[in-house]
């Protein structure tokens, strides 16, 4: 365990659980959102974005909660969103991201769930 907090092999087995419950606590959660409209209109237009953004905001607390550092965080919140492969799977996808961004690998910018100001 570093400053970041734990690693992906690191999180116990209760602090998996305790992610997964939330993980899927606001997938269901943004189904039912998105029932009342499943187009690809509302899709394309953002319609749902405020609640898919408190949904990824939520999985991204409960990483926080198990003492992974902010940044971690918020990259294993949008791979649950995108990559979707479990809790430890997500935490080291979004750790692989991070390592890409730090070695010059991928750039910052751009537009989308992931773009920086």
């Amino acid at each position: 365990m570093t400053g970041d907090g734990p690693s992906a092999e690191e999180l116990t087995d209760a602090a998996v659980a305790r992610i997964q419950a939330a993980c899927d606590a606001e997938r269901m959660r943004y189904e039912e959102v998105v029932a009342r409209d499943p187009s690809v209109k509302a899709a394309m237009e953002g319609v749902y974005a405020d609640e898919l953004s408190a949904c990824v905001h939520a999985v991204r607390d409960a990483y926080l909660a198990e003492g992974v550092s902010r940044e971690r965080a918020a990259q294993a919140s949008e791979a649950w969103l995108m990559i979707k492969s479990g809790v430890r799977g997500d935490l080291a996808f979004g750790d692989e991201i991070l390592a890409d961004f730090a070695s010059g690998k991928l750039r910052r910018g751009g537009s989308g769930l992931g773009a920086q100001p």
